[in-house]
């Protein structure tokens, strides 16, 4: 598991400072009893390195970790259940940033109650069947709503949020997609769709640099491109072109061969030969290994009850 974005590799890292050295971060994880790190999910941890006070601890948390940003920022991506926290780190401000909220900078020293607040969210029970997906550069979210169509089958269907403005680039609530959502760049978010109903299986690519979308996977036909306001009519086009054209691009589709009579007379004619080969076999193997005689040994004979006892 390496957090938020599926494509990226994640910091191996397990411990270290920010560029200034303002901040002390670990990204702990259980070790067997070797002292090897294992596959376990690991536990974020970040000190201010001047008062030693704790800034952030994840251990309430399914999974956490901090990473290190090129701009010397800090990013805190945390996951509980299906809902994802992120948090930019600002040592050299003492500022951090909730993404995917509209909300304003605040100090280091509010970033406890702020994770408090994001794991409360993840344990409510109105967000039971509701997941969370962040692009670390705080432009879009995805939500998901989870929804069984059938028993334990259920659906992920996600809608595309821009943080920024709130505007809803894609809205797939109340279908049958399910989604996954990954950020490979950007201002960017690509999303695996599967529809259940049909299996079909989609890419789509939403860019708010370019304002524009890709939709590929409907193979033999080339990747859809258009203006993101055309994505959903261009979803469910492509959606129905991939169901009425299945056969993969290069195959060729074989029609049934017909069985005539001829063949099942030669069918036949080979199961009677193999019957009439095993009967044959039966016969001389009878003839040639006869049932031994039967010997029968004559039973003792039994004294005689009225004759005396000899002294």
């Amino acid at each position: 598991m390496n957090g938020f974005d599926d494509t990226r590799v994640p910091d191996t890292r397990i411990a270290g400072t920010s560029a200034d050295g303002a901040l002390r971060f670990e990204n702990r994880y259980t070790g067997d009893a070797g002292g090897r790190t294992t596959d376990l999910a690991p536990s974020a941890w970040i000190w201010d390195t001047v008062t030693g006070e704790t800034l952030a601890e994840g251990t309430a948390w399914m999974w956490s970790q901090v990473t290190p940003q090129p701009d010397g920022t800090l990013l805190l991506a945390m996951r509980h259940y299906n809902r994802d926290a992120l948090f930019r780190l600002d040592p050299a401000t003492r500022t951090f940033r909730t993404l995917g909220e509209r909300r304003p900078d605040e100090s280091l020293g509010q970033l406890a109650a702020a994770i408090d607040r994001a794991h409360k969210a993840s344990t409510d029970k109105a967000n039971a069947y509701r997941g969370l997906r962040l692009a670390p550069d705080d432009s879009l979210r995805v939500e998901l709503v989870a929804v069984e169509w059938s028993n334990s089958h259920w659906v992920n269907s996600p809608r595309v949020i821009e943080v920024a403005t709130g505007r809803v680039l894609l809205d797939l609530w109340g279908t049958d997609w399910d989604g996954v959502a990954s950020f490979p760049r950007e201002r960017c978010v690509s999303l695996g769709l599967r529809r259940y109903r049909s299996r079909i299986a989609l890419r789509a690519v939403l860019d708010l640099a370019s304002d524009s979308f890709t939709i590929d996977g409907q193979d033999p036909w080339p990747p859809s491109l258009g203006p993101l306001a055309n994505i959903a009519p261009a979803l469910e086009a492509a959606s129905h072109l991939a169901v009425a054209s299945p056969t993969p691009h290069g195959a060729h589709h074989r029609a049934p061969r017909r069985i005539g009579s001829r063949q099942l007379f030669v069918t036949l004619l080979i199961l009677i030969g193999a019957l009439a080969t095993i009967g044959a076999l039966s016969f001389v193997a009878v003839r040639l290994h006869p049932e031994p005689p039967r010997k029968l040994t004559p039973l003792p004979k039994m004294p005689d009850a009225q004759s005396p006892a000899v002294d």
